[in-house]
């Protein structure tokens, strides 16, 4: 078996770019759709020399998916969601697969793909992984790596390779480093093997979420609130994420939703709530918020997902 390894100029500029901003063109562009295919490749480019650099959504702002240099492997086309065991709250995909749609099928299933890096609806899973992906839900969830239970990982050999977490409560003795194979290559970004499948955990999906854009007068009100809103035992926040008056104008220029008054700094909030305590959650962030001088008649607030 072969992959088909196109030299085309156009092909090359297509994969030249990511978010960084840098521009580099590869010698060499490789679009396996198997995992027979991408092991074959990687045993080639490795006898004769030759470096892979291994790509998903590009949407990396550090440049770590372009290069001017060998084969640019991308995995796009690895993009199969294999399985949802429900019963067992996990998600088994390939590298290919868009955040996105991993989230929606997970939440019509009742279940919840905690990680949400920005840029979900054009990253891939492998990316995420690789890059140990954070998001603003960070907070209440962590990065990427805390749901990550099993990797499979093609080394440069081309040797297929299948680490899943070890499911002891308990393990103290020994070096940290050694403990765990799925870290090593969990925010490696491609320099040890090729993540070709992922097995996710999920969780419940909350009964409900009520989001908050609350614009302060001053920097200086804004990060007090957020300090307060990390140590309050009144609000309960899934994020918090400050947005600056530069950063609030360009969200609002480029269509994004209007997230109070322009030219103020804002925070956006977001905390799980059940049945019927909505009004309850409401009116601590809004006492909270007043202490530190929120902007009253700006504020938003968000009952559902979009």
């Amino acid at each position: 078996m072969s992959v088909n390894v196109s030299r085309d100029l156009d092909v090359r500029e297509s994969v030249s770019t990511d978010a960084s901003g840098l521009h580099l063109v590869p010698e060499a562009v490789a679009r396996p759709s198997s995992y027979d295919e991408t092991t074959e490749l990687l045993r080639q480019a490795n006898a004769d020399r030759t470096p892979v650099t291994t790509a998903g959504g590009q949407t990396s702002t550090t440049g770590a998916s372009i290069t001017d240099r060998g084969i640019l492997l991308s995995l796009r086309a690895l993009d199969k969601i294999v399985d949802i065991d429900v019963k067992a709250r996990t998600a088994t995909v390939e590298a290919g697969v868009l955040i996105s749609d991993l989230a929606r099928l997970a939440g019509e299933n009742g279940l919840l793909f905690a990680p949400d890096p920005t840029s979900e609806i054009e990253s891939t899973v492998g990316g995420a992984v690789a890059c140990n992906a954070s998001g603003a839900r960070t907070l209440m969830y962590g990065p990427t790596r805390k749901h990550v239970r099993a990797l499979r990982v093609a080394l440069a050999t081309g040797e297929v390779v299948t680490l899943r977490r070890p499911l002891l409560e308990k393990n103290t003795v020994g070096y940290a480093l050694a403990h765990d194979p799925v870290d090593w290559f969990v925010g490696s970004e491609g320099t040890l093997g090729v993540i070709l499948e992922i097995e996710f955990a999920l969780l419940p999906k909350p009964e409900g979420v009520i989001g908050f854009a609350l614009p302060f007068p001053t920097e200086e009100a804004a990060l007090a609130f957020v300090a307060a809103a990390r140590d309050s035992s009144t609000v309960l926040p899934r994020c918090l994420e400050y947005f600056d008056t530069k950063a609030a104008a360009i969200f609002q220029a480029g269509g994004g939703t209007e997230v109070g008054a322009v030219g103020l700094p804002c925070v956006y909030a977001e905390q799980i709530v059940s049945s019927g305590n909505d009004d309850a959650a409401l009116d601590a962030w809004l006492a909270l918020a007043e202490r530190h001088n929120v902007s009253d008649g700006d504020i938003r607030v968000y009952q559902s997902d979009a």
